[in-house]
């Protein structure tokens, strides 16, 4: 055990109220019995009553030697936007977003204020402001690396309007720890081979594939040939890694590249 954790981080608690002290005895209780995926899941819903964060959101992702985001292999989304993830896996604002650049770049807890502070870019500006219209802003995530697995785990909690408050920082950091180590542990060996990131046509067809329409139907309502929907959906099987349309369609759910 590193020394280190074996300290108990009374400053964490010392602010608290008595319920939300009454919260956290009983989300560690069941952070102690987390094993699964489900498990995991339980815990986010738990901290998102118990805290007041309308969005909560987790998963691991893949980067590489550098830090860069490669693709996710596991979405956990307690209560994000599905239109939000839509948008945001539709134009690939992994690389633009300022808090999951930060997430990747260092591990730790990010508040989204202090991020912000140092978007200067107009692609981020962009961003930002499309985010809020989601409601999806003033948060806190906090990240934990495995370099030597090349993935992150990940988990964010967002939408508190008047801001989230300074005591809830270190707790949520607090309260995640474990649950980086049981995502780690259930990471796929093998995870969906996204050689390249599906195109804004690609998720297009994917998204009216999901609806169950025919490769004839999607090229009317397209207005490109069939041939060309053909050739579409067999990249889509490539880059996923798959053989089967509700295959394709469940694997891009998963990955949180089409919302559930």
């Amino acid at each position: 055990m590193n020394p280190s954790a074996a300290v108990f981080p009374d400053h964490i608690f010392e602010e608290l109220s008595k319920r939300e002290l009454r919260d956290v005895l009983e989300i560690s209780h069941y952070i102690a019995r987390t094993r699964t995926v489900d498990d995991v899941t339980l815990v986010l819903h738990k901290i998102r009553t118990s805290f007041e964060f309308p969005q909560v959101i987790g998963g691991l992702a893949q980067v590489d030697a550098q830090g860069r985001f490669q693709q996710y292999t596991k979405i956990l989304n307690i209560s994000y936007p599905n239109d939000w993830l839509y948008v945001y896996a539709k134009n690939g604002y992994a690389e633009v977003d300022p808090i999951f650049v930060s997430l990747m770049r260092a591990p730790g807890a990010h508040v989204w204020a202090h991020t912000y502070e140092g978007a200067k870019a107009p692609k981020q500006l962009a961003f930002i402001e499309e985010a809020k219209g989601f409601g999806v802003d003033n948060g806190v995530s906090v990240s934990q690396h495995a370099a030597d697995q090349g993935v992150i785990s990940f988990f964010s909690f967002a939408g508190a309007e008047a801001g989230v408050p300074q005591r809830y920082v270190p707790l949520v950091h607090y309260l995640t720890d474990q649950l980086h180590e049981v995502l780690l542990h259930l990471a796929p060996s093998n995870p969906p081979n996204v050689t390249a990131p599906l195109t804004s046509r690609e998720l297009t067809v994917l998204n009216w594939v999901k609806l169950g329409k025919t490769n004839a139907e999607i090229a009317v309502i397209m207005g490109i040939s069939e041939r060309t929907v053909r050739f579409h959906v067999e990249r889509i099987f490539v880059k996923l890694d798959v053989t089967a349309r509700a295959q394709a369609v469940a694997c891009a759910i998963e990955l949180g590249l089409l919302p559930a």
